[in-house]
């Protein structure tokens, strides 16, 4: 799914996602678009370390979980190499307050 739009809520209003990080993803210039698997795998383990930080504790314990934007196949042959690490509510309940340093 593509993202096209992204409204921003301050932490005391129901939401459901955060953002924990930017990144940008590496590659050598002008590489093609990576494949589905190989990316899903870069932008997973890159944003669980984020994840980690921002939370607390390692998603395995916490009642958080890590989701992801990445670049999209145009968006990549245009430059775009950012990786936004966000944190949701394993349950899809909305997130009031910040998640940052919860421990939960």
């Amino acid at each position: 799914e593509t993202v096209r739009e992204v409204t921003l809520l301050p932490c005391d209003t129901p939401h459901a996602l955060e953002v924990a990080e930017v990144l940008t993803l590496p590659d050598a210039a002008g590489a093609p678009y990576p494949d589905y698997i190989p990316m899903e795998r870069e932008s997973g383990m890159r944003c669980s370390g984020s994840f980690a930080y921002y939370v607390g504790i390692e998603m395995e314990t916490s009642i958080y979980t890590p989701e992801w934007y990445r670049p999209t196949k145009a968006g990549w042959a245009a430059g775009d190499r950012t990786l936004d690490c966000l944190v949701t509510s394993a349950d899809g309940t909305p997130i009031v307050g910040s998640v940052k340093n919860a421990k939960r």
